[in-house]
């Protein structure tokens, strides 16, 4: 360990807690730095690709119907992608925003 991971590791202790080296990484400015599944570089934010995913998802209910896109079956879908789209609003605001909008698009049976 280098010098800078030994006084983060001391501080680390010095407040009760645990380092596990095995788990503990430089990460520099220049890589993507994540942290619980959410990347934290310069603000809060979902990885690109989840948030990719999630879009092309609520598009397809919007053009195909949610039962194009319960693939997995789950029971209540429309709860799922709720969900969701309340997690992104939670990380970003801005992003789970627009994610909202098309979810509100979304013809859902028996509404």
């Amino acid at each position: 360990m280098d010098r800078f991971h030994l006084q983060v590791a001391a501080i680390a202790l010095e407040e009760g807690f645990a380092v596990n080296a095995r788990k503990t990484r430089m990460m520099r400015s220049g890589v993507r730095q994540q942290v619980t599944g959410i990347v934290v570089n310069r603000h809060s934010n979902i990885p690109r690709q989840e948030f990719d995913n999630l879009k092309a998802a609520l598009t397809n209910c919007i053009r195909h119907g949610p039962a194009s896109q319960n693939r997995d079956g789950r029971d209540n879908y429309q709860q799922f992608l709720a969900g969701r789209v309340s997690y992104v609003r939670m990380v970003n605001p801005q992003r789970g925003e627009r994610l909202q909008r098309l979810f509100e698009q979304i013809s859902w049976p028996g509404s």
